[in-house]
């Protein structure tokens, strides 16, 4: 009688003789896996093999960076000199990527507004306000998707009525983006 298939299987699964001696796949292709990766220094095989950060990379970094540090009172106050610079990196919009930390940074500021307060990140609230917006009308969506939940976040923390007049005094056409 024939053995379904998968008992089949099952049966060569650890059979030694079956894959001892046998060509070596590479991860995710079919090329073969290269044996002399670590004398080349090649190959996605090689651990050593590292590509040198990006600039908005490193930037990124910091923003989750920033949103630990926040949840520690004794670095509230480094966290808040930082603030400033933050919102001027999110205006920098000359590379290919910022889409990307823009996504991080709607993520993130929630969890730093909340570490530092929500009365010390008042002051710096309308100084996030030109890339916000920004994003909300971006073409990426997981960046438009962070901005509308952060502004959510900032909706539920500050209350409706504050935020409200916080974006009136900025713009007031953008009061339709947080109804």
């Amino acid at each position: 009688t024939a053995l379904p298939i998968c008992v089949v299987k099952r049966q060569r699964d650890n059979d030694a003789q079956l894959h001892t001696d046998q060509q070596m796949y590479s991860c995710g292709s079919l090329a073969p896996k290269m044996k002399a990766a670590a004398a080349r220094r090649a190959g996605c095989m090689d651990s050593t093999f590292r590509k040198a950060a990006q600039p908005w990379q490193e930037a990124d970094g910091c923003v989750h960076l920033l949103a630990e540090l926040a949840r520690l009172p004794l670095a509230r106050q480094d966290v808040l000199d930082l603030l400033t610079m933050l919102a001027h990196a999110c205006d920098a919009k000359q590379y290919q990527q910022h889409l990307s930390f823009l996504e991080s940074v709607w993520k993130e500021l929630p969890r730093i507004a909340t570490g530092v307060g929500k009365r010390n990140f008042k002051r710096y609230l309308d100084f996030y306000f030109p890339s916000l917006f920004y994003s909300l009308d971006c073409s990426i969506p997981l960046t438009r998707v962070a901005a509308s939940d952060c502004l959510a976040a900032f909706k539920t923390m500050l209350g409706e009525n504050i935020l409200r007049g916080r974006i009136e005094q900025y713009d007031p056409k953008m009061l339709e983006k947080i109804a």
